[in-house]
């Protein structure tokens, strides 16, 4: 070791001696700090002996024992398992990983990288000597196996299993129930994968009793629930649009949201000869203080060609145009009307009326889009 040019000064106050260390001392000083940690940590990694430090059960293949004597070295280990399991080289080409009654079938290339051929014995010698430091102790080999699974490959495997098992999300939908004329919410389901730790424990399952039966045949494991739930708004509905129902019959309107009755109106239908057609529409252009255009029918033959917005307008206050489901526009709408007495008959020329009142309620609610199913 070089000398050091400036050594530390010594130098008294009082009772107590006091040294002024150099800035290279100071470095030496660090030097030796992390030679002594490191030392340290030499000591405390060399966890696993050498040799057998006390005698030891070992539970192999088929529930089978042996005995490992006092002093057996890792290598007369390693050598007393290949015995006990016969082949070292596990038959990975006769390997079906079965995970809750589904068969994952697996590729060559994964076999190899879920079971490396020299981690096998490596690890269940490093696991039965570190077991021999306490006297009389059992260890089950096979368990050992899974210290030395690659877990890259692993979670491969679990992500491949989930995402081939996975139940997706399926939104709800309305569907007409004719004998209650209402909408129901049917269809809709949550989805769901199987957890992570569930998986990657099965798959440690399945490699522990690979390991029992000697590294051939089929491997099953215990059932693993898809238990982690997927997007649950989608079966309950909440994820649905906002849709009219007309009822002709009950001569009403009822507002969903949500999967979910928000309101109702009474209205007036079409009369005789001029019925409000059935059917699946969707609300177009929306207008307030509409102009009403004579569309030239026979029942407004003897009407002036266009009313501006006010009192005597057919269409009231507001008006919501009806369009096909393919976008094709109709002359169908729903309006107000300031004729309140038809309200709760079948008073129009085929068109739905609320009262003024109602249908400015009904116009803030209701974005263009809206699905109107006429029945």
């Amino acid at each position: 070791m070089p000398s050091i040019r400036n050594p530390p000064k010594i130098f008294t106050s009082g009772n107590t001696a006091l040294i002024r260390l150099t800035p290279l001392a100071v470095f030496y000083l660090f030097l030796c700090a992390i030679f002594i940690c490191a030392g340290n940590i030499t000591i405390a990694e060399a966890s696993v002996p050498t040799q057998a430090e006390s005698a030891i059960t070992v539970i192999a293949k088929s529930n089978t024992s042996f005995e490992v004597p006092v002093g057996t070295s890792r290598a007369g280990l390693i050598t007393m398992l290949r015995e006990n399991y016969g082949n070292p080289t596990p038959a990975l080409d006769r390997m079906t990983l079965v995970i809750g009654g589904r068969s994952l079938h697996l590729s060559d290339a994964e076999r190899r990288s879920l079971t490396p051929r020299q981690i096998n014995f490596n690890h269940m010698a490093d696991a039965i000597l570190t077991a021999s430091k306490r006297p009389n102790s059992r260890i089950n080999a096979n368990e050992a196996i899974v210290r030395g699974l690659d877990a890259n490959a692993v979670n491969k495997i679990v992500e491949r299993y989930r995402n081939e098992t996975k139940v997706a999300p399926q939104n709800a939908r309305y569907v007409f129930n004719s004998r209650k004329n209402r909408l129901d919410v049917s269809g809709g389901r949550t989805g769901s994968i199987a957890p992570r730790p569930e998986v990657r424990k099965a798959i440690n399952d399945a490699m522990i009793q690979f390991a029992r039966q000697g590294y051939g045949g089929r491997v099953t494991t215990r059932n693993v629930p898809r238990s982690l739930a997927l997007d649950s708004s989608a079966a309950t509905g909440q994820k649905l649009d906002k849709i009219i129902l007309v009822v002709r019959s009950e001569r009403r309107l009822f507002l969903y949201d949500k999967g979910k009755l928000v309101t109702q109106y009474r209205i007036a239908v079409g009369r005789k000869g001029n019925a409000t057609p059935q059917g699946n529409f969707v609300i177009g252009l929306r207008r307030k203080s509409p102009t009403w255009n004579n569309p030239g029918s026979a029942w407004a033959r003897k009407m002036p060609k266009r009313i501006g917005p006010g009192p005597n307008n057919p269409l009231g206050v507001r008006a919501l145009n009806l369009d096909r489901e393919n976008g094709k526009p109709t002359l169908l709408r729903i309006h107000g009307t300031s004729n309140t007495r038809s309200i709760g008959q079948a008073a129009s020329a085929g068109c739905i009326r609320l009262t003024n009142q109602n249908i400015v309620k009904l116009f803030n609610q209701v974005p263009s889009g809206t699905k109107v199913w006429i029945r």
